[in-house]
């Protein structure tokens, strides 16, 4: 009798489900069963089975594990303690506080390559009706299939400008015009330029063979010759152009940061898979308050206030070179989903305030290019806006990008500024309004404008760790009895077998 796998003979014979989560293959042909666990039997189909579960199948002759459980070509899996650990493995190592941004991957067909948004001066006489554009959203929505919905910003009410997600320009591109005219209008983005000493110092960092050998007099110049310096050697090394997340992030990005945001000394810079709190405040409401925020890849910190708060972040998407299109837009949404938390964080903070016109700032690193987005809530909606895009030196060639890169995070740090000034002057109003009782407590605590509404991810289901029960002890029991019984057999039918070939 030629060895069976077990879903031949599962094709062939009757299931039975018996008691304890153990399933029996039971084949015509066959007259003894053999155990093989769960996990190994799992590989060949769709089948998912319990921890305690075991697959009895019926094949003569067969061993403990079948020749084609043994194959290269049929892998094992790895041995879980539990399928708590089986779930983490799967989610290709994404931390377990990122879990709210782990669902079905977005269709790349609906991704396109974003683009820069430029918002004109000029306010338009044209009214414009949010609740037909929220009602638009709401019905888009409703028809969302159950596994989309963590991957699409418009579940959140978040609307993206870029056109980057297909789906949300085809239903509301022609609503941009006047969606954007009614955003703040400190929602601009325009790069400065270099004083006439730092155009000739820079240039003179480009032409020089040894940046080492030219002479600093301001503390501008020291910063601009350490930068140049740093950027040189990270676009001269050896495999410049395959650098993984981290290496990336830590030889191009963070010496333009260093340089433009974390020598000032009022902000402080957290580098590398930082919790975000605003997400953690966030979630706790009516959950587990142990749970965590988002793990970002750098967080901006304004330290002179006492709440110490968070006023913009950064997400890199992998390292060079350039990641793919979902990897990206799971960023980007990452990155608005986490400004959408640090505009909900500041609000509640700041009850009574109008905080409605404060804009939140984030970067992403795709690749070599730097994206600035802007976002901002209105009409009951997020508004998530790319505003300004740049590209880093790649070899010594163009090296002249580091001057845009440096002065786009010039701009990027004034837009922080403008953030954790408004910040401070409605901590102030509200300190007032508390103290001085200029108004009283249901006015201070009244909602200002319409709020948009904060929906939080379908999370996957997740099987916590449980005591084990008398149930699970009997459930284990009865397992060893039966590897024991079966192993029994199985050594039984071996010793015959080698009489048999003895006596011939």
């Amino acid at each position: 009798m030629p060895f069976l796998p077990w879903y031949e003979a599962a094709c062939k014979g009757d299931f039975k489900f018996k008691p304890f989560g153990i399933l029996a293959i039971s084949c015509e042909t066959c007259e003894n069963a053999v155990l093989a666990t769960w996990y190994e039997a799992a590989c060949k189909g769709d089948f998912k089975f319990k921890p305690f579960g075991i697959l009895a199948i019926s094949c003569e002759r067969m061993p403990f594990l079948s020749h084609d459980m043994r194959s290269p070509a049929f892998p094992l899996l790895p041995e879980y303690e539990s399928e708590d650990e089986m779930i983490m493995i799967e989610t290709n190592g994404e931390s377990e506080d990122d879990r709210e941004t782990q669902d079905l991957p977005v269709e790349e067909d609906d991704l396109y390559e974003p683009s820069v948004i430029r918002i004109n001066e000029d306010s338009s006489e044209e009214t414009l009706n949010w609740n037909t554009i929220k009602e638009k959203v709401d019905t888009y929505r409703k028809q969302l299939k159950k596994g989309k919905y963590a991957v699409d910003t418009l579940y959140y009410f978040l609307i993206d400008y870029s056109g980057f997600h297909g789906p949300t320009s085809k239903l509301l591109s022609g609503y941009f015009p006047k969606m954007l005219d009614a955003l703040p209008k400190n929602m601009r983005f325009c790069v400065p330029t270099l004083s006439e000493e730092a155009i000739k110092f820079f240039d003179l960092l480009l032409r020089t063979e040894d940046i080492a050998d030219i002479e600093m007099v301001t503390e501008e110049e020291k910063i601009l010759k350490r930068l140049a310096n740093n950027i040189f050697d990270a676009i001269t090394m050896h495999g410049r152009d395959d650098l993984s997340e981290v290496e990336h992030m830590s030889r191009n990005i963070v010496p333009l940061l260093d340089a433009t945001i974390r020598k000032d000394n009022h902000y402080r810079v957290k580098y590398g898979e930082t919790s975000l709190e605003a997400t953690a405040n966030r979630r706790n409401k009516g959950t587990d308050p142990n749970d965590r925020g988002y793990k970002v890849d750098v967080i901006f910190e304004y330290r002179d206030v006492s709440w110490i708060p968070v006023i913009g972040c950064m997400e890199v998407s992998g390292g060079l070179p350039r990641c793919s299109r979902s990897k990206e837009w799971d960023d980007t949404r990452k990155l608005g989903l986490e400004l959408r938390d640090l505009w909900l964080d500041a609000t509640e903070k700041l009850a009574g305030a109008n905080a409605n016109e404060i804009v939140w700032w984030g970067l992403t690193v795709v690749g070599l290019k730097i994206r600035v987005y802007a976002l901002a809530a209105a009409g009951g909606l997020f508004h998530l806006v790319l505003m300004y895009e740049c590209l880093l030196p790649s070899a010594p060639e163009d090296l002249v990008n580091l001057e845009h890169a440096y002065l786009v995070l010039k701009e990027y740090k004034k837009k922080l500024d403008e953030t954790k000034d408004i910040l401070c002057k409605l901590n102030q109003e509200r300190i007032q309004l508390i103290t001085r009782g200029k108004r009283g407590s249901d006015e201070l605590l009244r909602e200002v404008g319409k709020k948009p509404e904060i929906i939080n991810t379908p999370e996957p289901r997740k099987r916590s760790r449980q005591t084990p029960t008398a149930y699970d002890f009997i459930h284990g029991f009865i397992l060893l009895e039966l590897v024991l019984i079966f192993s029994h057999v199985y050594m039984h039918h071996e010793a015959k077998s080698q009489d048999l070939s003895s006596n011939f």
